[in-house]
């Protein structure tokens, strides 16, 4: 099981991302608007290596690994 970060604090960490986006896109988008550590860490862990469409594709994947 990845790391555990809410969902909000993934919200909040990629507000005004561009979709579509790789993981290593959302990760950086992740980094520049000051997302601590755990986000990074858990964005890294919890997501594949896929081309996000929308903010919901997203967080249905990362909640995906979360529930299991």
């Amino acid at each position: 099981m990845g790391r555990e970060v809410g969902d909000e604090r993934i919200v909040h960490a990629l507000r005004g991302l561009e979709f579509p986006a790789l993981k290593r896109d959302i990760i950086k988008h992740a980094r520049d608007n000051g997302a601590d550590e755990d986000v990074l860490q858990a964005l890294d862990e919890n997501l594949g290596e896929f081309e996000y469409h929308d903010m919901h594709e997203l967080l249905e994947a990362y909640l995906q690994v979360n529930l299991f």
